[in-house]
C-alpha cells in the first residue's frame, strides 16, 4: 500500500512535461515528389503499353501528327507565295516590256511625224524663198535740176524701187530723206518717223518712185532754194547730197520684209569741162536688209 501510494505520489507530483513522456507510435511519412513522379511515369508507361496492345493512339502520336499537318500547311503556303511573287514578277516584266514596246511605237511615230513636218516645212520655206517679192533701189536722181543742182532752185530727189521677185511687193512704203552731208561723215539713221506711200510692186515692172520731189535738208531743217555759197561748198567736194533711209513691204505671203537705201550725189571737179559734172554712188557702209537676218 504505502508503496504504491508512493508511486501514485510521485506522478500527481511529477512535473507536466514528464507527464507527456509517454511512448507514442511513430508517424507514417508520406512519399515525397521524386517518388510521385516516378509513380506518375510508371503509369503513363502502362497506359501507354496497354494503349498500344489495344491499338489505340497515344497523345504523343496526335502531336506527332499535328506537328507534321502544320509543317506540311506552312510548306504548301510557302510554295504558294513563291509562285506568287513570281507571277507578279513576270506580270511586271510583261508590263514594262509592254509599256517599252508601246513607248518606242510612240517616239517612231513622234520622229516620223517630225520628219514630215520638217520637210513639209522646209518646203514651204523654199516656196516662199523662191517666189517672193524682193525689192533693191533701181535709181536715184535729182528733179527739176537736170544732173547738178543750180543756184537759186530747190534740190529735190526721186528713188525708183524695182521688184526682182516673182510676186508682187504690197504695202509699199518709204522713210527716206535727202540731206547735205560733209563727204567724209557716215549717214546717221533716220529717227522713227510716219512712212510714205503705200505701193503694191509687180515683178519686173521697172522702178516705182516710192519717194518724189524729196527735198534737201540740213541738220534737220529745209535748205529751200540753193544759195551759191552751198553750191560751192557741193562743186568743190566738201560736202555731198545723201540719200538714205529704209523701204518696207510685205509679200503674197503676208511676211514683212526691208530694205536699206544709201546713195550719194558727189560732184566730178575734174571732168566738169567735158560735162560729166557728177553723179550717184552706193555709201562705203553696208547696206543690210531682212535677208541678213536670214529672214525668208
Amino acid at each position: 500500500m504505502n508503496g504504491n501510494d508512493q508511486s501514485d505520489n510521485k506522478q500527481k507530483n511529477a512535473p507536466p512535461h514528464a507527464q507527456l513522456a509517454e511512448p507514442t507510435t511513430p508517424l507514417e511519412i508520406e512519399p515525397d515528389e521524386k517518388q510521385n513522379a516516378q509513380k506518375t511515369a510508371v503509369r503513363e508507361k502502362r497506359d501507354r503499353d496497354e494503349s498500344r496492345i489495344l491499338g489505340f493512339p497515344t497523345l504523343d502520336f496526335f502531336q506527332t501528327v499535328f506537328n507534321g499537318l502544320l509543317l506540311a500547311s506552312a510548306i504548301v503556303g510557302a510554295c504558294f507565295v513563291s509562285k506568287q511573287i513570281d507571277l507578279t514578277q513576270e506580270q511586271i516584266a510583261a508590263a514594262q516590256d509592254a509599256g517599252i514596246g508601246q513607248q518606242r511605237a510612240t517616239n517612231r511615230a513622234l520622229a516620223i511625224a517630225e520628219n514630215q513636218a520638217a520637210s513639209s516645212q522646209l518646203l514651204a520655206d523654199t516656196m516662199h524663198s523662191n517666189e517672193r517679192a524682193r525689192l533693191f533701189v533701181q535709181n536715184v536722181f535729182l528733179t527739176n535740176t537736170g544732173m547738178f543742182p543750180h543756184v537759186g532752185e530747190p534740190v529735190k530727189a526721186v528713188v525708183e524701187i524695182a521688184n526682182s521677185g516673182r510676186t508682187v511687193a504690197k504695202h509699199v512704203r518709204g522713210n527716206l530723206t535727202l540731206e547735205i552731208l560733209p563727204t567724209a561723215r557716215t549717214p546717221k539713221e533716220l529717227p522713227n518717223q510716219p512712212f510714205v506711200g503705200d505701193y503694191a510692186i509687180p515683178p519686173n515692172a521697172g522702178g516705182i518712185s516710192v519717194e518724189s520731189d524729196l527735198e534737201l535738208t540740213e541738220n534737220g531743217k529745209k535748205v529751200g532754194p540753193l544759195l551759191p555759197e552751198k553750191l560751192d561748198l557741193i562743186t568743190k567736194g566738201r560736202v555731198a547730197l545723201c540719200v538714205h533711209g529704209r523701204v518696207d513691204y510685205q509679200d503674197i505671203f503676208g511676211s514683212p520684209h526691208w530694205i536699206t537705201v544709201c546713195r550719194i550725189w558727189k560732184a566730178d571737179t575734174a571732168n566738169v569741162i567735158t560735162g560729166q559734172r557728177g553723179g550717184w554712188e552706193g555709201c562705203k557702209q553696208k547696206q543690210p536688209s531682212d535677208d541678213d537676218e536670214q529672214s525668208p
